[in-house]
């Protein structure tokens, strides 16, 4: 019984995966529009806390994403690539694939994508005031820091949904249905 539900989320996870490259890497992605949204979006928020914080941030859409200007220099490109649409989907993957609980599956995606999404902000903004006061770092940062601590966050989600998920029961003799 085992294997065959570790088969069916494999299949399922298979599927979703040739989703994803039939649905994004061939069409969405030439096309730009949800790139390009989803990355003056985050470029926009990003301003808003440096406006917080009272740093002049200028965002200009380039060719392959915005750049986060201050006294007209660029200080950091965001990238399509760094928008958060993969974790966005990676994670929402999961949680579909996994339980039963379709409105909980759904309040759950929800929530994590805005966290997700305040990461990646935060991300952002500290990426600058690195670039702004300790330019040796942004390289080990940007590859390995917050990459580990956005991909440990989004690993600590899947966790959680899945000790949130019931446990079944074994079945004794007599019952048809033993699951809690």
């Amino acid at each position: 019984m085992q294997n065959k539900k570790l088969i069916l989320f494999v299949v399922k996870a298979l599927g979703l995966l040739l989703l994803w490259i039939f649905g994004y890497e061939l069409w969405l992605k030439g096309e730009g529009t949800v790139d390009n949204w989803l990355t003056s979006l985050a470029a926009a928020h990003s301003s808003v806390v440096f406006s917080w914080m009272d740093i002049p941030i200028v965002n200009q859409l380039t060719s392959y994403g915005e750049a986060m200007v201050v006294a007209g220099n660029p200080l950091l490109y965001i990238a399509h690539s760094c928008n958060g649409l993969v974790l966005y989907a990676m994670f929402a993957g999961f949680i579909l694939l996994f339980g039963k609980q379709w409105g909980k599956k759904l309040a759950f995606i929800g929530g994590g994508l805005l966290l997700i999404y305040a990461m990646n902000i935060a991300r952002i903004v500290l990426l600058c005031l690195i670039q702004l006061h300790y330019p040796n770092w942004l390289d080990i940062s940007h590859k390995y820091i917050f990459t580990i601590l956005i991909y440990a966050a989004i690993f600590l989600m899947w966790m959680k949904w899945v000790n949130m998920q019931p446990v079944p029961q074994k079945k004794s003799p007599g019952t048809k249905n033993a699951h809690v």
